[in-house]
């Protein structure tokens, strides 16, 4: 290794340590000196040939302060005035109005009274008394005895709405390999922070597949007024 290079090494976790152990490392002088194979050493005992290090001055931050000062700096919302009234409709500058009366909230109206925001569950397996049989991913196994016992088994999607807007206009589509779709059968509507089902029973497909292929089906959703309708994971 270069001279240079080890010198910058050297340099460098020296500093680290200087800043972890600065609680009671500053408290006292620190040398530095460099030795013979160009080496730099840091240390709160002087020796002869070791001058006094210029460090960086490390503060310690009051930690209150902080967190008053990153609270002072969120832009306001509607949280301490009871919430989002949409029914006041856009303020000027495109904003919502808050249902005491504050108009300075920095939320897009268009956001949050205009959109809804959907998220939907993984696809189902139901047996005939509409009890879930198991998750349709990767994983999924269903045993001989259990499909005899299921009856008509029935696929199931669960959409909630994380949003104070209504959804409407919503349709719940599985689609098979092959590329074909069959609509699910649900509400065309979900409330604010409401919660729908939509069923598809597997004689419905437009494809036969086995039980272990299951998990290749996909599913799409559709809504007038939605954003982007999240998954939620594995």
């Amino acid at each position: 290794m270069k001279v240079a290079t080890r010198l910058a090494v050297s340099l460098t976790l020296s500093l680290y340590l200087l800043l972890f152990l600065s609680g009671h490392a500053f408290a006292d002088d620190i040398y530095t000196w460099t030795d013979e194979n160009g080496q730099v050493h840091f240390s709160t005992e002087p020796r002869g040939d070791a001058a006094k290090a210029e460090l960086p001055e490390v503060r310690r931050e009051n930690l209150d302060e902080k967190i008053e000062e990153i609270k002072g700096s969120t832009p306001p919302n509607c949280h301490n005035h009871g919430g989002v009234d949409c029914s006041r409709g856009r303020d000027s500058d495109g904003s919502v109005i808050c249902l005491d009366g504050f108009a300075n909230s920095m939320l897009p109206y268009r956001f949050s009274c205009l959109e809804a925001r959907l998220r939907a569950s993984e696809l189902s397996l139901l047996d005939s008394k509409r009890e879930v049989i198991g998750i349709i991913n990767k994983d999924f196994k269903i045993s001989q005895e259990q499909v005899l016992e299921a009856g008509e088994m029935m696929l199931l999607i669960t959409l909630r709405n994380n949003s104070s807007v209504e959804a409407f206009g919503v349709s719940v589509h599985v689609q098979t390999p092959n590329g074909k779709k069959a609509e699910a059968a649900g509400p065309e509507k979900v409330e604010s922070f409401g919660v729908a089902e939509y069923l598809l029973p597997l004689k419905q497909l437009p494809q036969r597949l086995p039980f272990e292929r299951l998990a290749r089906l996909d599913f799409k959703v559709r809504c007038t007024n939605c954003g982007a309708v999240l998954r939620t994971g594995p």
